[in-house]
């Protein structure tokens, strides 16, 4: 699907006339940011490597931190002189736990996601080689078209060329009319 499509695009910008000729280079480039296929492998290598990222943080110590402030009018008087003042208490409390064993679930989770990437990183490889042999041959087989019509654009001008001449030889009598119209 992929390479009909890159092939489909490929033969379009090279057929508009005046055109800039596509290198190879280009011509995959094209296609791979094209390719759907190429791309949901992609975003399954993200999301493998995002849940890798959140059991390698259960691993992790869990550290929170509350602080609070309470500010407060007091009062403080004698029998003479009394006055308002405020008052500032902090409070701050810092909770730390780490999980010692949790009967391996977490190292054989991560393991299993460690191979589930590199089994997709070794078929995002083997996806990108088949669509530049594609491309390839799909630009392999575009130059050879176009080398034929060229080929048959200049049968033509010289078929074309005869066929003048040979009007004129007949028009001249030179030539029989059966000659011209074979």
């Amino acid at each position: 699907k992929d390479a009909v499509s890159s092939l489909l695009v490929l033969s379009c910008l090279c057929s508009v006339v005046g055109a800039e000729v596509l290198t190879m280079d280009q011509a995959f480039q094209l296609a791979l940011s094209h390719s759907e296929t190429i791309k949901e492998q992609q975003a399954a290598l993200l999301q493998n490597r995002f849940l890798q990222d959140q059991v390698v943080a259960s691993y992790r110590p869990t550290v929170t931190a509350v602080g609070t402030g309470v500010v407060q009018d007091a009062y403080e008087g004698s029998s003479s002189v009394s006055s308002f003042f405020q008052q500032f208490t902090p409070t701050a409390k810092l909770n730390a736990s780490y999980t010692i064993y949790n009967g391996f679930k977490d190292q054989i989770s991560l393991q299993n996601y460690q191979s589930q990437r590199l089994a997709l990183q070794a078929e995002l490889q083997t996806l990108g080689r088949q669509l530049y042999q594609t491309v390839s041959k799909a630009y392999v087989q575009l130059a050879a078209l176009n080398q034929s019509i060229e080929t048959y654009k200049n049968q033509l001008q010289f078929t074309q060329q005869l066929v003048v001449e040979l009007q004129q030889r007949a028009r001249l009598g030179k030539s029989r009319t059966s000659e011209v119209l074979a």
